[in-house]
């Protein structure tokens, strides 16, 4: 039996730096930064986290993705590096995954 997922949106912290780990939700959002980079929000019942598309071929997949298609992706954690630290309520840990593998579901 396949795993859905390792954790849950808005569940990553500190701790989780340098894990893999497997998310599942909803495409929310997509900012394309550049020709090999954007930042996906993903969603689900628990919040959101933000993943990173660095490959041109994944930012081509995400870009024929509907908003609210609901997807899963791969990744290790990383700590994200502020220039200025703004907290949120939807984005309090600061923490995100960047994709090594997504599916369409």
């Amino acid at each position: 039996m396949m795993q859905s997922r390792t954790h849950n949106c808005n569940q990553l912290r500190i701790e989780n730096v340098g894990e893999k780990v497997k998310l599942v939700g909803w495409m929310e959002n997509v900012r394309e930064v550049g020709g090999n980079l954007a930042f996906v929000v993903l969603r689900d019942f628990y919040g959101t986290t933000q993943v990173v598309v660095e490959d041109e071929a994944d930012l081509k997949v995400i870009k024929g993705i509907n908003k609210e298609s609901t997807i899963s992706v791969e990744g290790t954690v990383r700590e994200r590096v502020r220039l200025v630290v703004l907290q949120t309520a939807q984005n309090r840990a600061g923490y995100f995954a960047p994709v090594d593998n997504k599916t369409v579901l």
